[in-house]
């Protein structure tokens, strides 16, 4: 049986967005034997598709935008009436792309952040996981999102949530010969009108860590005494630097005997490995739902703290935590008291463009100073007009610098012929007059490669190259070097633009 005794601490604040004074719950237990995977629940037909491969609806949830799901190994125990409150937070494009500091004073000002790819998300399905000592399948659960929570834990999350609630009956309990079950349970809303959006980082822009959380409470209608009480498992990564087994980046995963953390900074699989420059999606794991792979997910910004909901006794309503990371002292002190928790979204999320395009002979630039030699402005955004295209040539990248996978790739030129890729190591803003076209790229240049032409198009490295692009311009990945890159192409015709022979694409900037 859990332990229910309640006495108040006053603690440090953990993170930026700081509680006055937290209460130490001590209602929490070891998680003794394996979480086993209960399923999806399909909540429009309030039907189950039982086993760990169990998919959600065709359609729903391809990716995850919420992984709070580090285990440490205990879980916490609702009394009756209880409502639960824990805080997350789902990055949006601006989120910026930081590494947590575990030294920056106060803690938690530098949480760690990696950018989302949207800022909103449609949630069609999430994952929980809770243990509990309800005999057979009786166990039921609440449970709401709301999708900004302002001033964390200090007040009620305020109706109506944005997503639920969610009623969820006929979970599985504990077989008789045992004293508890843990189990994870994934709830499809797709089909339904259950579905609902989330704006990301609260209200679609990331501020600064200090209005970004979003809100999900629970109650467990089932609970009726303290002798079948039922709870969420534990989770997450505490945001402090203490002690020797959660140095500010990752919880120390369980069981006890393995001292690596987990990867993370946001609760989201937008970041990647511990101290890895964010963000590293999707480098960071293929998804397979409802179990993803790649890194578990933290949860920075939820701190170690939730607020709970008294029905019998609301003068109790409050902040509380399970004495840890700060608090209880010893090595490890108490369990992190956020909650386990995944989201799923129909938003497949691109990994973000590797460079940024720029240098434009579109007379619009205005960053470039020096015109097209002939007035011969491209399209927006490409490069000057050519004799046989108005629109003028473009180059682009794709690819991610952290896997060294960047291609250059070059439109819009000759049918057939060659191309030439060139990289320079300075950049000249303003542009300088190259052939019938304007080229940024300055300084040391290197010929990367020519490449054939195929329907106007062409791309280094091709299939055909063993090369990455990183090797060939000098620029190692993770040098901070910028390699400043074009694509140029012949273009003879004697009546357009004389004297110039070829012409080029508009720039291409990569830092790596």
């Amino acid at each position: 049986m859990l332990r229910s005794s309640i006495y108040t601490a006053s603690v440090l604040a953990l993170s930026a967005a700081a509680f006055a004074q937290k209460q130490e719950l001590r209602r929490f237990e070891r998680v003794t034997g394996p979480v086993k995977n209960a399923g999806v629940y399909h909540l429009n037909t309030g039907t189950w598709t039982r086993g760990a491969a169990a998919q959600l609806a065709a359609g729903a949830g391809s990716d995850v935008v919420y992984c709070n799901t580090t285990d440490s190994g205990y879980y916490g125990g609702t009394n009756t009436g209880e409502t639960w409150t824990a805080s997350g937070r789902l990055p949006s494009l601006t989120s910026p792309g930081t590494v947590w500091n575990s030294t920056a004073a106060p803690v938690g000002s530098v949480p760690g952040s990696a950018a989302g790819c949207a800022n909103s998300y449609t949630i069609d399905g999430f994952q929980i996981a809770y243990c509990t000592e309800q005999i057979g399948v009786g166990t039921s659960m609440t449970v709401a999102f709301y999708q900004s929570w302002i001033p964390t834990c200090t007040t009620p999350v305020v109706a109506p949530p944005t997503g639920g609630p969610f009623n969820i009956t006929g979970l599985p309990g504990r077989p008789a010969t045992v004293a508890n079950a843990c189990w994870f349970v994934t709830i499809d809303l797709a089909g339904a009108t259950a579905s609902f959006n989330m704006l990301a980082d609260g209200d679609g822009a990331y501020g600064a860590n200090t209005d970004d959380a979003f809100a999900w409470t629970f109650t467990f209608p089932s609970v009726t005494s303290t002798t079948n009480q039922a709870g969420p498992l534990l989770s997450g990564c505490p945001s402090d630097g203490t002690g020797p087994a959660h140095n500010g980046i990752g919880w120390m995963q369980f069981p006890p005997a393995v001292t690596t953390e987990a990867a993370g900074y946001d609760g989201t699989r937008f970041d990647g490995p511990s101290g890895a420059l964010a963000p590293t999606y999707p480098g960071n794991g293929a998804v397979g739902l409802p179990i993803p792979a790649g890194e578990d997910g933290t949860d920075a910004i939820g701190d170690d703290a939730m607020r709970i909901e008294f029905a019998a006794a609301p003068a109790n309503n409050g902040c509380y935590f399970f004495g840890g990371p700060i608090g209880s002292g010893g090595t490890n002190d108490g369990p992190y008291s956020n909650f386990y928790m995944e989201l799923y979204a129909k938003t497949v999320c691109a990994p973000p463009p590797p460079g940024l395009a720029y240098c434009a002979g579109d007379g619009v630039d205005v960053n470039v100073t020096t015109p097209c030699p002939c007035s011969n402005f491209g399209a927006v955004g490409n490069g000057c007009a050519s004799s046989f295209n108005a629109a003028g040539a473009n180059i682009t990248a794709s690819g991610q610098v952290a896997l060294d996978n960047v291609v250059l790739q070059g439109s819009g030129m000759n049918a057939t012929g060659n191309s030439i890729f060139l990289k320079g190591d300075t950049d000249d803003l303003g542009g300088v007059v190259f052939g019938d076209g304007v080229r940024c790229a300055v300084g040391t240049l290197i010929r990367l490669r020519t490449v054939p032409l195929v329907a106007g198009t062409s791309a280094f490295p091709d299939s055909t190259q063993t090369i990455t692009l990183s090797a060939r311009g000098g620029t190692p990945v993770g040098s901070g070097l910028t390699g400043y890159y074009t694509v140029y192409y012949r273009n003879a015709a004697a009546a357009f633009c004389p004297p110039g022979t070829f012409n080029t694409a508009n720039g291409y900037k990569v830092t790596w």
